[in-house]
């Protein structure tokens, strides 16, 4: 299911332009479900393949994913996870946009948002 198409809003190819910061790609996206959005400077892992959302940015898109009809099992620096995989309506970053994207809701140590494609 990974990676997303990711459609330009404005052209056929898209550029995302990023700063560093203590050798991290912060990058600013927004992401949108039933009218809420949150926007943030992300991280981006450019070798994830899944993206994950802290539970309280889940609450703040109106998201419930204690109800998810869908898990994932992925490794971190704790070892082994499961975690409620959910869609939200959009993604955006810059002048592109992934429509419902789907997502891991798991709350990580000192991050909020965690995006890879």
């Amino acid at each position: 299911r990974y990676p997303k198409k990711v459609m330009p809003l404005h052209s056929e190819t898209s550029v995302v332009k990023f700063n560093t910061k203590e050798n991290t790609i912060l990058v600013g996206w927004s992401l949108s479900n039933r009218g809420s959005i949150f926007d943030a400077k992300l991280v981006l892992d450019t070798g994830a393949s899944l993206t994950i959302i802290s539970w309280s940015v889940a609450n703040i898109l109106n998201l419930n994913p204690s109800v998810a009809k869908n898990t994932v099992e992925f490794y971190s620096a704790s070892g082994k996870i499961e975690a409620p995989l959910i869609k939200i309506d959009e993604l955006r970053v810059q002048n592109s946009v992934v429509k419902d994207f789907e997502i891991i809701v798991h709350d990580l140590p000192m991050l909020q948002v965690f995006m890879g494609f």
